[in-house]
């Protein structure tokens, strides 16, 4: 007997449970000097943050030592002192920077995290891009994080260029405006499996995941700070505060929110389509006040306020998709405004789609060899269901009662499938065979 397991998703929305019974992450203390364990833990690499009498220093304890070429200690830093650099080509074609002798700690094998604090000077208006850090220069090994020229509105993005032994990867940033006088806080994390995120002032800046990509080659030159490695040099006009670069992706955003809805394509007209969302405080400290903002094309804004959330808390948000809407995959906005004597604002974009009705009366054409990991190839075949799904007979007849149909892998790899399928107009079918099972697999079965 063949089910029509799409159809039974549009009659029950369901969702993911809740994990909060997972670790959170909570955010790096970034608005303070980092000190201890953010200072000198073990998965801190190295630490410039270019105060006292040996502002080169590096205090992660390590030994990465800074040595400036062309470049100044300023006193009006972020915290304390600062590094100012100053520009290079097309102004003056010469070095600007503080220099770390090269180590393989410095492009980490696995995931990374590498971050500062800039301030810009009055030079950088009309400015090409400025390099903020580089051990890669034109090679294909180690990294280069590069604030790029100003755009119309001037806007300008961060690209950072991580070189895997024969060819490169660029990550970019959305645009940001970095006024001059104002200090901004940016951090770069890669997690060693081809996703880079950047962050501004803990805001969400951008991702990336780039499919078969890992870990990156160890730099082979030394690591410039604030300048590029050789000519052209392209000197960051302004001012360099506290870099750290550390093993591991860290966390800078305060709050942020998941979206564990196990669905994110309906069809139009369809009742009850609630998008779920989880939001968390990661900072440590307790968040009061604060206030979520879901807009969705062309929609209005619906506002959430938000109860106190402890560090590491979660509070689960539920969003009533209109399905009224044309067809069509739609970007929904979720905001979130911690207020406070530096108030937060970041904006995270998630993707739902809502497709066409089907028609009343459609002949199935199922595929029975195949699954719904081929939906191209089967829609150009003129297929209109496929087998996609399968219970786990062993585990629910040891079970002895009724259990989830298979491990959480698999039925979250299946409903990512199933919404797939929808989107394209693609139908899943299973069949229940316990009989066969019975017949192979268990001798009290056939009793």
């Amino acid at each position: 007997m063949l089910f029509a397991a799409v159809l039974m998703m549009i009659v029950a929305v369901q969702f993911a449970p809740a994990q909060d019974d997972e670790p959170v992450q909570l955010a790096e203390p970034y608005r303070a000097v980092y000190a201890g364990d953010d200072a000198t833990g073990d998965h801190v690499l190295a630490l410039w943050q270019f105060d006292g009498d040996e502002p080169g220093k590096d205090l992660s304890g390590n030994g990465h030592d800074a040595q400036l070429m062309g470049a100044s200690i300023a006193e009006a830093g972020m915290f304390g002192g600062a590094l100012e650099c100053f520009p290079g080509w097309p102004v003056e074609d010469k070095p600007h920077r503080a220099i770390a002798k090269r180590s393989p700690a410095l492009t980490p094998a696995g995931a990374f995290t590498v971050e500062m604090w800039i301030n810009p000077n009055p030079e950088i208006e009309g400015y090409p891009e400025s390099f903020l850090l580089d051990n890669r220069y034109v090679d294909m090994t180690g990294m280069q994080l590069i604030l790029a020229g100003a755009d119309g509105r001037n806007a300008r993005r961060l690209r950072m260029i991580l070189g895997f032994g024969t060819d490169t990867e660029t990550y970019t940033s959305k645009p940001f405006v970095y006024e001059t006088g104002e200090w901004h806080h940016i951090a770069f994390t890669y997690d060693k499996a081809g996703t880079g995120r950047f962050f501004v002032d803990g805001a969400a800046m951008g991702s990336a995941t780039v499919t078969g990509r890992g870990a990156i080659a160890t730099g082979v030159k030394d690591l410039m700070i604030g300048d590029r490695v050789g000519s052209y040099y392209h000197g960051f006009p302004g001012l360099i505060d506290q870099v750290r670069i550390c093993s591991g992706v860290l966390e800078f955003q305060p709050a942020g929110f998941e979206f564990p809805s196990q669905r994110k394509v309906f069809v139009r007209m369809e009742e009850g389509a609630r998008l779920k969302f989880l939001l968390t405080n990661k900072l440590r400290t307790p968040v009061e006040g604060a206030n979520a903002y879901f807009m969705l094309e062309g929609m209005p804004v619906t506002h959430v306020e938000l109860p106190d959330l402890e560090p590491g808390a979660r509070h689960e948000i539920t969003y009533d998709l209109d399905t009224a809407l044309r067809p069509d995959e739609y970007e929904l906005q979720a905001t979130i405004e911690i207020p406070g004597d530096t108030p937060y604002r970041s904006t995270e974009e998630f993707k739902v789609t809502i497709v066409p009705r089907p028609l009343p009366h459609r002949m199935p054409v199922v595929m029975w060899g195949g699954g719904l990991g081929e939906i191209d190839r089967l829609k150009d075949l003129g297929f209109t269901h496929a087998i996609g799904l399968w219970a786990d007979m062993a585990s629910i007849w040891k079970a002895g009662e009724p259990i989830q149909a298979a491990k959480d892998d698999y039925v979250a790899g299946q409903m990512e499938a199933m919404d797939n399928a929808l989107a394209n107009g693609i139908s899943a079918v299973t069949t229940l065979s316990p009989g066969s099972w019975a017949r192979s697999k268990e001798e009290k079965a056939r009793c």
